[in-house]
């Protein structure tokens, strides 16, 4: 519909009395002829900063035994968006900062097992660490998501702790 202030730019299909421009039925056609109309939920546009819809799924986090070597969680997003994640050994109190930091520079912590790629829109994305033993500590996953369309949109995401014997 056309804006209220008739001093702006009047783009609507409707005017502001109600009634239909040249353009209206064109278009009502073409969306019938997509046969898919306006299906699903209504979409309203909002800025972010982060990635949509960007999730990280670490799972139950359990003791691990002596004989796990097979690390990996689940993460999505609403659009494409690049990650990359690792695991961090923690001695003393987790620093959250400072691990999320490590995956965008060579800072400490070091992870010890590290993995990278894309995340399609709307797709879950198993992240797998290459298999190997982890020595016995404390341990924490962590993800960094970028927004393939803008990179500065980012988000990222820390496990608590897990103990591995």
């Amino acid at each position: 519909m056309d804006e209220l202030d008739r001093d702006r730019f009047q783009s609507g299909l409707l005017r502001r009395d109600g009634s239909r421009r040249e353009a209206f039925e064109a278009v009502r056609g073409a969306i019938a002829e997509s046969g898919r109309g306006c299906a699903g939920r209504p979409v309203v546009w909002r800025h972010t900063s982060s990635v949509v819809g960007g999730e990280a799924d670490f799972g139950t986090l359990a003791r691990s035994s002596f004989k796990r070597t097979a690390y990996n969680f689940r993460v999505t997003a609403d659009e494409e968006a690049l990650y990359r994640a690792g695991i961090f050994r923690i001695a003393g109190r987790l620093d959250r900062g400072a691990v999320v930091r490590s995956l965008s520079t060579s800072g400490a912590p070091r992870p010890v097992g590290a993995a990278a790629g894309t995340i399609k829109a709307n797709f879950d994305v198993l992240v797998q660490f290459t298999k190997r033993r982890l020595r016995p500590g404390r341990y924490v996953y962590a993800v960094r998501l970028r927004a393939a369309m803008n990179e500065a949109r980012r988000v990222a995401f820390v496990s608590r702790p897990f103990v591995v014997q």
